[in-house]
C-alpha cells in the first residue's frame, strides 16, 4: 500500500517506462507508473485489475484518450519485466523483453509536472497489488534491443 510521488516538468513527443512487478492481488489497477499534469497529459503504465492484463492508458495534451491491452494475462506472485514505449507513431507493450501489443498513436505530446509509482494519478482506491522494483522513466523511446538489454541486465 505505499506508492511514490514526486514532480518533474517536461513534455514529451516520445517515452519509455519500464520496471519489474510482481502482483500479489488484483482488487484495482493500479498502476506501475503514472504521470499526469492536471487533468490532461496522462500517461499510466498499469495492469488491468481481475484481467491481470498490462495496460498502457495514454491521454494526450491533445484530448485524445487511447488504451492498449493485449490478450496476455500475468500470473500472481511472479516477477514480470515490463515495458511501455511510445515513439511518436507507435505504442508498444513489452514483457520480460518481448513486445505483447502494439497500436498505432502519431503525434501525441504529453505535458507531465508530477508523477506516481505504484498509485494511479492521486487516486487513493487504485493502488498498485504487489511489489516494484527499478522502475524507470525515459524521456524518449527505448528500441526493442534495449528493451532486451535491459531485461537481462536486471533479471
Amino acid at each position: 500500500d505505499d506508492y511514490v510521488s514526486g514532480s518533474f516538468s517536461g513534455e514529451f513527443s516520445a517515452v519509455t517506462i519500464s520496471g519489474w512487478a510482481r502482483l500479489t492481488g488484483v482488487g484495482n489497477s493500479g498502476s506501475l507508473f503514472s504521470a499526469y499534469s492536471g487533468s490532461t497529459g496522462v500517461l499510466y503504465g498499469r495492469f488491468l485489475s481481475a484481467s491481470r492484463k498490462p495496460s498502457f492508458f495514454t491521454f494526450s495534451a491533445g484530448g485524445d484518450a487511447d488504451e492498449l491491452t493485449p490478450s496476455t494475462q500475468v500470473p500472481l506472485s511472479v516477477w514480470h519485466h515490463l515495458a511501455y514505449v511510445y515513439d511518436g507513431e507507435m505504442k508498444r507493450i513489452y514483457l520480460n523483453g518481448e513486445e505483447i501489443a502494439s497500436a498505432p498513436l502519431s503525434g501525441a505530446v504529453f505535458s507531465f509536472d508530477n508523477f506516481e509509482i505504484g498509485r494511479s494519478e492521486k487516486m487513493p482506491g487504485k493502488m498498485f497489488e504487489g511489489f516494484l522494483d527499478e522502475v524507470r522513466f525515459y524521456g524518449r523511446a527505448l528500441s526493442s534491443s534495449e528493451i532486451m538489454e535491459e531485461y537481462n541486465e536486471l533479471r
